[in-house]
């Protein structure tokens, strides 16, 4: 077990508002179950509840808060309890969908890996119900990804957009998932045929499927990643989101506690050999700034010493800690990519990318076969060429 420091000098964790202080001792306090928040001032309660909804902390929030519910007025404490119960009660539901996707892929015979999500909050945390989720992520194998989304469709979801089976297999090609809603339960699933965008891909989708493991939640049979998948895959998500909430640091510090510090090194090791060394150092440095970390102190100095992840780490945690701002709403997760991203080839991907690769709205307008499906490419370039040359004109006529 990773060894967690509780003497980290408090005063460099000193938070900007009373809710932010109390929301990272809630952090602190979760990992460390002896811990309990000793900032139990008078604040706005209202904003500490948007706050920790916010950053997704609601569950643990309230474990750490209620053996001292006592000293927080009641109907505040009355809220934060409702409003944990509600994400229970919503994963109870997301619990019972997971279970039937399973069972209409497996009829179809469509082997499927299930993604963070459920399988996750049941190995951090013992139980479903202590940690937020917003969607369900399936992985299935690319060459099963279209015949998936005909089960999906069938089982009631509406997918993001309109695609014939040409269109689909074009999409298939060009991105990684496609999101389908259920509207009338309030549903999402990310069907994957690949696991994480190229340029964050701490680990390859065949390692993950290699090693992924059956595992019982709730008493439904699923394919799961191993310790070390997950590891590579929670610090591979804290990393694509730019480690925008405090329960990407929670769930971190969470895999981190669980493991050895040479299990940790080893998963370090392998993202190294990806390129992704600085991805993984920036995650240990930020949940040694914010969760206390103490183990492996070889890794954590090597983050501390080093001036970009140390920058970067301070910026991210600056944000985190503001009541007022919402970290990456203002660009602020590029200065974190060009940490990250060790290789030239990762960056030049990046942005191509994120500049030509067709998405669902160019492969949505036009149905073409096979050898012409270069040409997605021409018009995704066509059409950011008129939205840079159309939107300057348009607000000038608005000015006028």
């Amino acid at each position: 077990m990773a060894m967690i420091d509780t003497t980290r000098d408090k005063e460099q964790l000193a938070a900007p508002s009373p809710e932010a202080a109390l929301l990272l001792a809630c952090l602190r306090a979760r990992l460390v179950e002896t811990a309990k928040p000793d900032v139990l001032v008078v604040m706005d309660w209202d904003s500490f509840l948007r706050l920790a909804i916010r950053h997704r902390m609601v569950p643990a929030v309230r474990h750490v808060l209620e053996p001292v519910a006592d000293s927080i007025p009641r109907p505040a404490w009355e809220n934060i309890r409702d409003a944990a119960l509600g994400i229970a009660a919503a994963n109870e539901r997301w619990m019972a969908e997971l279970k039937y996707l399973l069972k209409e892929l497996g009829q179809n015979n469509i082997p499927c890996m299930v993604l963070r999500g459920l399988p996750l909050s049941q190995q951090l945390y013992g139980n479903i119900h202590s940690r937020q989720i917003s969607d369900l992520d399936i992985l299935v194998h690319r060459e099963d990804a279209v015949r998936a989304m005909t089960v999906l469709s069938g089982a009631g979801y509406e997918p993001m957009f309109r695609l014939n089976e040409t269109q689909a297999r074009a999409y298939v090609r060009f991105r990684i998932e496609r999101t389908y809603l259920r509207t009338a339960k309030h549903m999402a699933v990310d069907l994957h045929w690949r696991a994480m965008p190229r340029v964050f891909e701490l680990t390859a989708d065949e390692h993950l499927w290699s090693g992924a493991q059956p595992r019982d939640v709730e008493g439904v049979r699923m394919l799961a990643p191993d310790k070390e998948g997950s590891l590579l895959l929670v610090f591979a998500h804290g990393t694509k989101h730019g480690w925008d909430r405090f329960a990407q640091v929670l769930d971190l510090a969470m895999s981190l506690r669980d493991a050895s510090a040479e299990e940790i090194r080893q998963v370090v090791d392998r993202a190294g050999r990806q390129g992704y060394r600085l991805a993984c150092l920036l995650g240990l440095g930020l949940c040694r700034d914010l969760a206390g970390l103490g183990e492996p102190t070889d890794l954590l100095e090597e983050a501390a010493e080093t001036p970009m992840i140390r920058e970067t780490t301070e910026q991210i945690r600056e944000w985190l800690l503001s009541s007022d701002e919402v970290w990456g709403r203002g660009g602020q997760e590029r200065k974190l990519l060009g940490c990250v991203l060790e290789r030239a080839s990762s960056k030049a991907r990046y942005y191509v990318d994120e500049v030509l690769k067709p998405t669902g709205i160019e492969v949505e307008k036009i149905s073409l076969p096979r050898p012409l499906w270069f040409l997605y490419y021409v018009i995704r370039a066509a059409r950011l060429a008129g939205k840079a040359v159309w939107r300057p004109l348009i607000r000038r006529r608005r000015a006028l």
